[in-house]
């Protein structure tokens, strides 16, 4: 399968504003299970931005943290960053 010639659409991020911030006792997705889970998120003029999440997995602890900038035109690159640290972390 070939890679697609397409732009990834991110113009919607420049319609709205966000300031999300969750403290979990735990969360789920698929085969993965983070205990004591934080998390902030903000999303402002295009910019998306994960400036904490940090939990318990698998015996471990992670952190990380991840930025993505929507483009003013529509075919301009998109810009992306994160960044992430797993501490004694079970993978067996």
């Amino acid at each position: 399968v070939r890679w697609s010639c397409n732009a990834i659409n991110t113009t919607w991020m420049h319609n709205f504003d966000l300031d999300l911030k969750v403290n979990a006792e735990s969360v789920q997705y698929a085969n993965w299970t983070l205990d004591d889970a934080v998390m902030a998120l903000t999303l402002k003029d295009g910019h998306l931005a994960l400036s904490k999440m940090e939990a318990k997995v698998y015996g471990g602890t992670m952190t990380m943290a991840a930025n993505v900038k929507s483009p003013a035109g529509g075919r301009d690159p998109i810009t992306f960053d994160s960044k992430s640290s797993f501490k004694n972390v079970g993978l067996e």
